[in-house]
């Protein structure tokens, strides 16, 4: 089922490929760092070539940098979504309760008043009765 209808549940459905994406990139970046930083892979490319192998693992480091803070971003203003509803939902269910507990005590109130009519009503015809 996809989630975009419904922003109560935070996880979508492509971020199963996201991830693995970030995962990827993070391994292609070390790999940049790795080639780079050794003495015995320098040799094998040019100075120029190590240039441009430090520009794709900025460029590739930053992109994954990138990419990652929005999606915890996201993360973060969903959560805060969810809690908020959270808060209304028990904010309604409490409001509800106390209608009940109002619409309850009412009612015991109109039962007791009953009883008192009653009661009265009982004595007035005993003393009609009795006089």
């Amino acid at each position: 089922m996809r989630t975009s209808e419904n922003k109560y549940y935070p996880i979508r459905h492509w971020w199963k490929f996201v991830i693995p994406a970030f995962i990827i990139l993070f391994l292609v970046a070390a790999l940049i760092v790795t080639c780079t930083t050794f003495q015995n892979l320098i040799q094998f490319f040019p100075s120029r070539g190590m240039t441009y192998l430090m520009t794709l693992h900025a460029i590739i480091s930053l992109s994954v940098c990138i990419c990652f803070f929005l999606c915890i971003k996201r993360l973060i203003d969903v959560f805060s979504l969810n809690l908020e509803q959270e808060r209304n939902i028990l904010a309604s269910l409490y409001q509800e309760k106390e209608k009940r507990e109002i619409i309850n005590n009412d009612e015991k109130e109109i039962n007791k008043l009953k009883e008192n009519i009653r009661k009265e009503l009982k004595q007035e015809t005993e003393k009609k009765e009795t006089a």
